[in-house]
């Protein structure tokens, strides 16, 4: 697999995109179902009211958001036999970053079925504004724009490539609300002891073995239980010991699977890997928001470029001192 023909793919598709008029057809689908459509920014607090609403009935649900490895899972399982070349090199890039190994197709396609089962049975499905749908497309198709980075602009616009033409009918049939997948950064505060209040209680899917704590001396809310799986190699720089996928993985959802977990609230932080966590967690009767990223945040550790110091001080959760003055 050269870069040539991993650049000439990743205009192939953005071209296919563009003839596509996927921007049109997005908005005729947002626009037909309503009051279901919170993409916006603007509608978060609409988003946590029905949260809320269902901790309260504690009626099962899974709230799932898909960026940009979300997507390169997806394309690998849908466009690969089109663009083999595009569709190795992005997951390449997503495993290593994840999980800072290498792995063969078998564990693609395995990540990918679990995506698709997690996708399905998901209430609240997170995916980006269409400004930023377009915005990969059009760098997609720019031969002059080097050094772009490819497996991101692709992963951002295979989401509604795949949903397009995988799971219309389950966001039509009136299923599912559509939200913003940045609602993770609304987690302020103040919404966390609105929807803790709600639950009374909290477990956790994280690579952090304080966290629980934390909830529990600043919300002083029931702790559950805290699922531990090894930290993201981007975060770190370090090959964890323990495989997360799919060892770890089948560990945790064995755990999962041996218990009734209806009533019970959670907040997973696990990649790509943990959409099917929340899967899983509302077959067992639970309740699950992907929180991504803000599990570190909550933590005080800036690992994204908008983790910013001013961030990290209005989320982070139960520590005397900012990180950065320690």
């Amino acid at each position: 697999m050269g870069q040539a023909e991993v650049v000439s793919e990743r205009l192939a598709y953005g071209q296919f995109l563009r003839n596509r008029r996927s921007a049109e057809f997005k908005v005729d689908i947002l626009d037909r179902i309503g009051d279901r459509n919170l993409t916006r920014w603007g509608k978060s607090a609409t988003l946590f009211a029905r949260l809320i609403a269902d901790i309260e009935a504690r009626k099962p649900f899974s709230l799932i958001r898909l960026g940009d490895g979300e997507g390169n899972v997806l394309f690998w399982g849908s466009r690969r036999s089109e663009y083999p070349a595009l569709a190795r090199y992005a997951m390449d890039g997503i495993w290593s970053m994840m999980f800072g190994r290498e792995a063969d197709v078998s564990e693609f396609d395995r990540l990918y079925e679990c995506m698709v089962r997690a996708v399905h049975g998901s209430d609240y499905l997170g995916m980006s504004e269409m400004d930023g749908d377009e915005l990969c497309i059009g760098r997609m198709c720019d031969p002059s724009v080097d050094g772009a980075d490819i497996r991101g602009d692709l992963g951002t616009a295979a989401v509604w490539d795949w949903i397009s033409g995988q799971a219309l009918d389950r966001i039509q049939d009136g299923g599912q609300v559509l939200v913003n997948a940045w609602i993770h950064s609304a987690l302020v505060p103040d919404q966390l002891r609105a929807l803790l209040n709600a639950a009374g209680g909290l477990s956790l899917i994280t690579c952090h073995p304080g966290l629980l704590d934390r909830f529990v001396r600043t919300f002083g809310i029931q702790p559950g239980r805290s699922y531990l799986i090894p930290s993201q190699y981007s975060n770190t720089g370090e090959i964890p010991g323990l495989i997360h996928f799919p060892e770890r993985f089948e560990e945790i959802e064995a755990e999962l699977i041996a218990r009734d977990l209806h009533g019970e609230f959670f907040l997973v932080g696990a990649g790509v890997v943990g959409k099917a966590y929340c899967d899983r967690i509302k077959r067992q009767g639970g309740m699950a928001i992907d929180a991504g990223s803000m599990m570190d945040v909550w933590m005080g550790i800036g690992v994204r470029q908008y983790h910013s110091r001013e961030f990290l001080e209005k989320f982070r959760l139960g520590v005397a001192d900012p990180p950065w003055e320690r």
